[in-house]
């Protein structure tokens, strides 16, 4: 079962009405909180499904308390139901570390077996079929950063990392990307 914050979570506040709730001890209802949750909703489904996921760890960001857990980005493409990401995940080994992110972004994606400790993107093009038979990725990954006074203020950052506080700058991601449509297996 998931908890209920997961399902509702409100991005409406800008980050210093965020800062405000926050403090007085409301939900900051802001985008980094719901950014936050997305993560904590595809943990929660991915170990439903019997994956190892690490927990993360409260933190503040931009003077927001939020549950970081491990950046995980089931895209619509995968997820489209709850029970097409458990079809595609379940009896799976997947094993996945608190500081990783992972993005699957595809229709036909189904993964058998997995070892994360960094950030690793996986895509296809719709009419490709991969299979995750079985991959291990371990590299530095990505890492939060607060945007700067001077990064906030300026008009050449985009808005939507105004809206946050933060980036994540990509150290090292392994990238496996299929353009064509056809049928793929992983196996390293």
């Amino acid at each position: 079962s998931f908890d209920a914050d997961l399902f509702y979570s409100p991005v409406k506040n800008s980050l210093a009405d965020a800062r405000k709730k926050a403090a007085s001890g409301l939900s900051a209802a802001c985008a980094a909180t719901g950014e936050s949750s997305l993560f904590r909703f595809n943990a929660a489904l991915m170990r439903a499904a019997g994956a190892q996921v690490e927990s993360g760890a409260e933190r503040s960001v931009s003077g927001i308390p939020v549950m970081m857990e491990p950046q995980l980005v089931l895209s619509p493409a995968f997820r489209s139901t709850v029970s097409s990401a458990m079809h595609k995940l379940g009896g799976a080994q997947i094993k996945i570390t608190a500081r990783s992110s992972l993005v699957l972004d595809g229709e036909d994606i189904k993964v058998e077996q997995l070892d994360l400790d960094g950030a690793a993107r996986i895509s296809c093009v719709l009419g490709a079929s991969v299979t995750i038979r079985k991959l291990t990725v371990h590299n530095k990954g990505r890492v939060l950063r607060e945007l700067s006074q001077e990064e906030m203020a300026s008009p050449a950052t985009p808005e939507l990392l105004k809206l946050r506080g933060y980036t994540f700058d990509i150290v090292e991601e392994r990238r496996i990307q299929f353009d064509e449509p056809g049928v793929y297996v992983i196996e390293e």
